[in-house]
């Protein structure tokens, strides 16, 4: 095949790919995957939440990575049953926000206070509910804690409902957490009841966080009673809150001047409420919003314009329309230059508009245009090119999709995925990608802790030579760099070449093996450098090679037990490898 054409069907491939998997639920099946990061003002570092490759997460961890060392912080994990949710940074810079559920702690309707009960609704020009807000009982006002703004009546009614009937739903804590970039000052601002079934909530880690109103002051967050699902609000500096609209999509917009939030409801409805609660409008869009778009984009499905005026919401297809919040009026905005847009983002100062652009190539093969980042100036429309991205391999290579994120300041392109690599091992990588270089980082190894310290670290000269299996594998150790092996497995004329550590945990050997020798080589504060891909136990070296392959959390459970690891020594057991030495 021409080379060209083949370049020009795998940049297609490619895009489509992209293209798809925005009107489909991949992101869910790729739960390591789904949670966009949320990017420092200066866009030199992101907030991001990790998880375990797999659509069931059993840990969840949030971090700050800096983009230019690869420097990360650890600012807060749970475990098993636990829940943490994607990470918002403050438009100052100073304060990381998220949602927090503790592992296996469910909630319970807070005691009796005898000023609590459900407050009126305040008088609006746009009437929700004649009746809305009436007192209610004590319990029902325990649960909706917030000063109402512009709640319907039929919130109040389900909740009474539920007190009444005492429905076996399941009641958790959802904490609203803020914590510094660095790690410190962490505290938890608000708790408030979710009503929902328990196992459910893993999937408000990648639909919803928190958004910061732009001077810091107000940060908004999600609450949900079963179906029913609304925006609130909490005063950062009183600590007074309020329930402003509800909300089908699980995000919410607040304008620039912080006067308005906006919001869907679940036929597509957008509505925008004032902020202190005097006015509520509905706008029955001609546009079919993409209810995967708004969830899986991190919101780059709604955003506000500079002047507050109006709401760009991305419908089907990731076509973009401004809709008027004072005539109702929609507008389309197109680039005319590109066939596919996708993944919007407002730049740092609100005038303009990032996204993806993607068409075929050119006839004579050359790669221009095949997916580039482009921007429209939101005041005149004026479209233009910021750079044209590298062909990403791992979309075509073995990739599962992903999801982009674009840095506000139109600089750095970053997509989520999971790749395979030579070991046919599934990874979750972070690919940056500024135009001329191209940064892959992965993230599977952030969960581990360090089971062992560079003090713990020997050398066993009996384990350098060639062993023959008795399947007629061949296990061939050599000496490393320092204290390091390097060995390769030949298995049906295959060679696999890995490097390890050997150290011993309590009274068993093991080697700590790593596919990718610069992470055993180059040192740096997160200790990466003692963070093996597996472990491979060394049962006996002489008379018989008996290896036993293990998994990195296998090792660290048997570490916690209170009988510790097994002793070493020829067990029963499925032995990865079992030979007897040919070559010393």
């Amino acid at each position: 095949m021409d080379s060209h054409k083949a370049d020009r069907a795998s940049c297609k491939k490619a895009w489509i790919a992209i293209v798809t998997a925005l009107s489909c639920f991949l992101f869910y099946v790729l739960a390591c995957v789904v949670s966009t990061p949320s990017w420092s003002p200066d866009c030199t570092k992101i907030a991001i939440l990790v998880t375990p490759p797999g659509n069931e997460p059993d840990k969840f961890a949030i971090f700050t990575y800096d983009i230019a060392t690869g420097e990360r912080v650890l600012l807060d994990e749970v475990k098993a049953d636990g829940l943490l949710s994607t990470p918002a940074w403050s438009p100052d810079g100073t304060w990381i926000a998220y949602y927090r559920v503790e592992p296996n702690a469910p909630a319970e309707i807070p005691p009796s206070d005898p000023n609590s009960a459900l407050p009126r609704k305040q008088q609006a020009s746009t009437k929700i509910g004649d009746d809305a807000g009436q007192s209610g009982s004590p319990e029902a006002g325990r649960l909706l804690s917030e000063e109402n703004k512009m709640l319907p009546s039929v919130m109040f009614e389900f909740i009474e409902e539920f007190v009444k009937e005492k429905k076996e739903t399941d009641l958790f804590d959802m904490k609203l957490m803020l914590i510094r970039p660095d790690g410190s000052g962490k505290k938890t601002l608000h708790t408030a009841a979710w009503v929902g079934k328990r196992g459910d909530e893993a999937t408000l880690a990648f639909i919803i966080r928190p958004v910061w109103s732009k001077d810091c002051k107000r940060l908004f967050y999600v609450r949900g009673f079963e179906e029913h699902t609304y925006v609130g609000s909490i005063d950062i500096s009183t600590g007074k809150t309020y329930a402003h609209l509800l909300t089908s999509a699980g995000i919410s917009a607040v304008s620039p001047d912080g006067k308005w939030i906006a919001s869907f409801l679940e036929d597509g409805t957008l509505v925008t409420a004032r902020v202190d609660g005097s006015m509520c409008k509905y706008f029955r869009l001609d546009v079919e919003v993409e209810d995967d778009y708004l969830f899986f984009c991190g919101g780059g499905g709604l955003f506000w314009s500079l002047d507050s005026q109006h709401v760009f919401v991305v419908g089907k297809e990731s076509t973009m329309h401004a809709v008027d919040i004072a005539s109702g009026q929609t507008e389309q905005y197109a680039d005319p230059d590109a066939n596919n847009t996708a993944y919007y983002t407002v730049s740092s100062g609100g005038d303009k508009l990032y996204y993806l652009a993607g068409s075929e190539a050119n006839e004579d093969g050359s790669p221009q245009g095949v997916l580039s980042l482009r921007y429209m100036n939101l005041r005149d429309r004026h479209t233009g090119t910021v750079f044209v991205l590298p062909q990403i391999p791992e979309l075509s290579g073995g990739g599962d999709g992903g999801i982009f994120s674009i840095s506000p300041n139109g600089k750095i392109v970053l997509l989520r995925t999971s790749i395979q690599d030579e070991h046919d091992i599934t990874k979750s990588v972070l690919i940056f990608c500024d135009g001329k270089t191209q940064k892959t980082v992965e993230t599977d190894r952030w969960l581990l802790k360090p089971l062992y310290s560079d003090s713990d670290l020997i050398f066993e000269e009996k384990l350098i030579g060639k062993w023959r299996g008795t399947d007629g594998e061949m296990f061939v150790a050599e000496r490393g760099q320092g204290r390091t092996y390097k060995f390769t497995m030949i298995e049906e004329d295959q060679e696999h070449h890995s490097v390890a550590n050997l150290v011993r945990l309590r009274d068993t050997m093991f080697m700590g093996v790593f596919f990718d020798e610069s992470l055993l080589l180059e040192k740096d504060s997160s200790g990466s450098h003692l963070l093996p891909d597996i472990f491979i136990k060394i049962d006996q070296i002489e008379p018989k090679l008996l290896l036993q392959t293990m998994e990195y959390d296998e090792v660290a459970r048997m570490q916690e037990k209170e009988n510790g690891l097994p002793a070493q020594g020829p067990l029963e057991a499925d032995y990865t490898f079992e030979g007897v030495r040919v070559q010393p």
